[in-house]
């Protein structure tokens, strides 16, 4: 298996990136804390509904932190930070998915790509 990295290449002046993600994973603080890198990446969080069906959430960076510790403050329902985030994960399964970066400033386009193709859904 491939590990989950974000690769670019640059043609005429425009980037092109390749995103590997990890396996989609159950977001529970447990396997976080002994599966998840603890370095720079973007993530994708889901919730399960009753179909078992994926329903995305967002997609977010996580710089300074790190991919392990933004994943558990964001997930685990005793510390979420954001309230409609941490009312989710109180009633629904979350699973997320990852691919490291070591560039901030790739990781913010990548960013403004999702969302921006999210929203002109």
């Amino acid at each position: 298996m491939m590990d989950p990295v974000i690769s670019k290449s640059v043609a005429k002046g425009n980037a092109y990136f390749t995103i590997r993600w990890s396996v989609l994973r159950q977001a529970d603080k447990f396997d976080i804390l002994n599966s998840v890198p603890s370095v720079s990446g973007i993530f994708e969080l889901y919730f399960v509904d009753r179909n078992r069906t994926l329903n995305y959430i967002d997609v977010y960076r996580a710089w300074y932190g790190g991919l392990r510790n933004t994943l558990r403050e964001l997930t685990d329902p005793l510390i979420a930070r954001i309230p409609g985030l941490r009312d989710l994960a109180k009633r629904k399964l979350l699973v997320y998915r990852y691919s490291l970066s070591n560039s901030n400033a790739d990781m913010a386009d990548i960013i403004y790509f999702f969302r921006e193709s999210k929203r002109l859904d």
